[in-house]
């Protein structure tokens, strides 16, 4: 109203300009704040509109999309896979049907071993850290072959592999508690819930089937020079062997 007022001083002056235009300039000035309270009327009532339907998708348990992948996840979630083959089992191609060997840790660290390169007795060499959504996935794997909570508690050494057979073992810790299941096969095994469980992981850890013969690639070993420990071995002459 005080700029209303205004207005009207300012055209109530002798100026016959002014005079003339004070209908306009009064009207556009109405239509303009009156315009302002409308839309400024309609964006309160759309950003309430926002909230409210914010709390609604809240309370209906819609997931929201920056949640943390593993809050479903136990903390001291681990899982180690081990596949134990026979001396005679001839078609060692497939990796469920390889001498394997993959642990992956609560940090998301993945160790994977396989064919000559797993050591009995010994952790396997780290192959990658996981993603979150990838561990979070894994889980979910294990619940979906319903394997969390599958198997007895690993008090006892697993028992060794028949000279054809193939033994999947599968050992899942979370929540404080550890169980081991194991799957024993004589001849194909391709459907089995570790053989899928087997082939997922083994794809986090790169881990491919058995190369085709002819196909293997022979690694190029460098000539370093002489043995620098050559000489502690006691294979030169002592004299040399002592010399600096």
């Amino acid at each position: 109203m005080i700029i209303l007022q205004f207005i009207d001083a300012l055209m109530n002056r002798s100026d016959p300009f002014v005079g003339s235009q004070r209908h306009a300039v009064r009207s556009a000035f109405l239509v303009l704040t009156v315009s302002s309270c409308f839309f400024g009327l309609i964006g309160c009532g759309s950003s309430s509109a926002v909230s409210i339907a914010a709390d609604a998708s809240a309370s209906n348990g819609t997931t929201v999309p920056n949640a943390d992948p593993l809050m479903g996840v136990p903390d001291d979630f681990e899982l180690e896979i081990k596949v134990l083959v026979g001396s005679k089992v001839v078609d060692q191609d497939l990796l469920e049907r390889r001498e394997v060997h993959m642990v992956l840790f609560p940090d998301g660290t993945l160790h994977a071993a396989a064919g000559s390169a797993v050591i009995p007795g010994a952790r396997p060499g780290l192959a990658r850290t996981l993603l979150r959504g990838q561990v979070a996935d894994a889980w979910a794997l294990l619940g979906r072959l319903d394997l969390r909570e599958t198997g007895d508690s690993p008090a006892q050494p697993v028992r060794p592999p028949g000279q054809a057979e193939i033994v999947h073992v599968i050992e899942v810790t979370a929540n404080g508690d550890r169980k081991r299941s194991v799957a024993r096969f004589v001849g194909p095994s391709r459907d089995s819930v570790s053989t899928t469980l087997i082939r997922s992981i083994g794809g986090l850890a790169w881990l491919p089937d058995a190369p085709e013969a002819g196909n293997d690639i022979i690694p190029l070993r460098y000539d370093f020079g002489p043995d620098p420990w050559e000489r502690y071995r006691g294979t030169l002459d002592s004299k040399e062997s002592l010399s600096p």
